[in-house]
């Protein structure tokens, strides 16, 4: 009996679970429209209720992990997960990798045109952008203001 009762709670945890990955990906989907509507208020309230889902999943995760390998010392074995809630939170987990990857290829591609756009307007014509080491990414390792102050 006592072990039904423990596979509810990791069940019911495994649902708050992908119930959370649901916030955190239409938190990515509005992020993409606040991207294109340029509302920078809005995108640092998103940054807020993203970082509160992650801190959630993550506390989550760990519990997870702890009453699953409780289980597994009590009876000797691993459990196998919920096949359905397993399936689900993978496919969010796909899906949210996907629109992250989808946000930082809009902001770089962004930068990449206004990098262009000032180059043009600075250079009179010349086609080498004034600001490319300002965005060539967190690879960089000088200070993007050094390079664009000068």
């Amino acid at each position: 009996m006592e072990s039904l009762q423990h596979d509810g709670d990791i069940q019911d945890l495994y649902r708050k679970k992908a119930s959370l990955l649901q916030g955190l990906l239409q938190c990515l989907e509005q992020e993409r429209d606040h991207l294109i509507h340029l509302n920078v208020p809005k995108l640092w309230e998103l940054l807020e209720e993203k970082q509160e889902l992650i801190r959630a999943i993550e506390e989550l995760r760990t519990r997870i992990l702890s009453l699953e390998g409780d289980e597994s010392r009590g009876r000797g074995r691993a459990r196998a997960p919920f096949p359905l809630l397993a399936r689900k939170i993978a496919r969010l987990k796909e899906e949210i990798a996907a629109r992250a990857k989808e946000n930082v290829t809009f902001i770089r591609d962004t930068l990449v045109f206004f990098d262009e756009l000032i180059s043009i307007l600075l250079s009179g014509g010349n086609e080498e952008p004034a600001y490319r080491r300002a965005v060539k990414g967190p690879s960089d390792s000088t200070s993007a203001i050094y390079h664009m102050e000068v």
